[in-house]
Parts: structure tokens; C-alpha cells; sequence
């Protein structure tokens, strides 16, 4: 099962990178399977994943392996437990941080009715890799597949890893999509045409 598990990570890992949503030191990536919770290890390059870099550590109990994972590691354990999620993905897109700009405590777009998640979109707060993130951040995703951290990045959760990747890209697109609106409105560019 582990093979199959640090594959899934590392394939969407290329995928995140590879189609612009993150670059390759920003993001993280775990999943959990029969007790044992795969998260990429501190320091990894996402579009280069091998199995030496997804580490294995417990989910509700510190071990020798904590200090190699990601720095956010306590988040990842804070949205599995409080939320039932099998996989988590972490990504520093652009145009997602610069819409939660936009928003005090939720983003919406009028896309919603296409990709109802983007319906609400809570906006939370943290400091990375603290307690506080993970607790704001597990409370976001209680109410939405996907969450923005203002300065900081998104969380996604899913059955799948597919299923976080589906999240995040469509959350970026429309973010970009929004911003570019925004600008080209404000410009003057939008009603010329």
C-alpha cells in the first residue's frame, strides 16, 4: 500500500509544479492510510518526489520521522483528524493568495454554479506551520473542500489527491480570472471592447 500511496504523492507533486500552481520548494503533501500518514519530507522538491522523500509518521502520536516532514505537519495531522480527510494538499498559488486579499473571511465566484465549491471559500489566518494555521485552517475546511491563507497559500483536502488537484487548479483559475477582471476594469480595458 505504500508504494501506491508515495506514487499518487509524487505524481500530483509533478502536476502541481509542472502546470504553474506552485514552484518546486512551496508545498506540501500527505495522505493517510491505514494508520500510517504520508507527508512529503522538509526541504523536497515537489516535482521530484521519490520515495525517499514522503516520510511516514503516526497521526495522533509524535515519532523519530516528525522532525523530516514538512513544516507543516501540524496542520496536516490537524485536518485529517478534524476533518475525516484521506489527503491533504498544500500549495502556494498566486492569484489564490492575491484574491484572499480581496475577501475578509470567505471568497466567492460567480462560478460557483459550475464548481460549487468555489461557492465560499473561507480565508483564515496563521502563521505558518503553527497551531493557530492548523486550527483555523481545519475550521475553514469544515465548511469547504478548500480553504485560502492569506499571505500563505491553500489547503485542499479529498478522497483522492486528484480530487485536491481538482480544487486547487479550478480555485486558481478563477482566482486569476477575477484579478484580471478587476485590473482590466479598472483600466479601462473592459466596455472598450
Amino acid at each position: 500500500m505504500g508504494t501506491a500511496v508515495k506514487a499518487e504523492i509524487s505524481k500530483f507533486g509533478r502536476k502541481l509544479v509542472d502546470n504553474g500552481l506552485t514552484t518546486s520548494f512551496f508545498g506540501n503533501i500527505s495522505a493517510y492510510e491505514n494508520g500510517i500518514l504520508y507527508a512529503t519530507k522538509t526541504g523536497s522538491m515537489l516535482d521530484e518526489l521519490e520515495d525517499e522523500n514522503i516520510v511516514e509518521v503516526f497521526l495522533d502520536k509524535a515519532c523519530q520521522n516528525d522532525s523530516l516532514a514538512t513544516t507543516e505537519l501540524c496542520v496536516h495531522r490537524r485536518i485529517i483528524r478534524d476533518t475525516g480527510a484521506k489527503r491533504v494538499m498544500h500549495a502556494h498559488t498566486v492569484y489564490s493568495i492575491l484574491a484572499g486579499d480581496f475577501f475578509k473571511e470567505a471568497a466567492c465566484f460567480s462560478a460557483a454554479e459550475i464548481l460549487p465549491f468555489l461557492k465560499y471559500v473561507p480565508v483564515v489566518t496563521g502563521k505558518s506551520g503553527t497551531d493557530e494555521l492548523a486550527e483555523n485552517v481545519a475550521e475553514g475546511l469544515s465548511m469547504n473542500k478548500i480553504v485560502i491563507v492569506k499571505d500563505h497559500g491553500v489547503f485542499a483536502v479529498g478522497d483522492t489527491l486528484k480530487e485536491c488537484y481538482v480544487y486547487i487548479s479550478g480555485l486558481e483559475f478563477y482566482a486569476k480570472a477575477l484579478l484580471l477582471k478587476k485590473l482590466f476594469t479598472k483600466n479601462g480595458i473592459i466596455g472598450i471592447i
